[in-house]
């Protein structure tokens, strides 16, 4: 798993590195592992060389996934006893 703590904010003066953009590319990786099967998510990209808006289109949708994923699992609580002790 890689490591998931996000960086500094970037400013427009900022030049991202190969490093910088394959530790990206692995945290998005690891996010889309855990979307919910059946997801409409696409591939992530292997590298950032050439980077097209389809390319980028792509990341954009992965994250909108991942963020409609974790809004799904904030409304879908139960309280104790709704599902396994007939509390319907």
């Amino acid at each position: 798993m890689p490591e998931t703590s996000p960086p500094r904010p970037w400013t427009l003066q900022d030049i991202p590195t190969m490093q910088n953009m394959d530790r990206y590319l692995s945290m998005l990786r690891a996010l889309r592992q855990f979307l919910p099967r059946g997801t409409a998510a696409p591939e992530v990209p292997a590298d950032m060389n050439g980077l097209t808006f389809r390319t980028a289109n792509d990341i954009e949708t992965i994250l909108m996934e991942a963020d409609q994923a974790v809004t799904n699992l904030e409304n879908s609580w139960f309280v104790s006893g709704e599902i396994d002790a007939g509390g319907f």
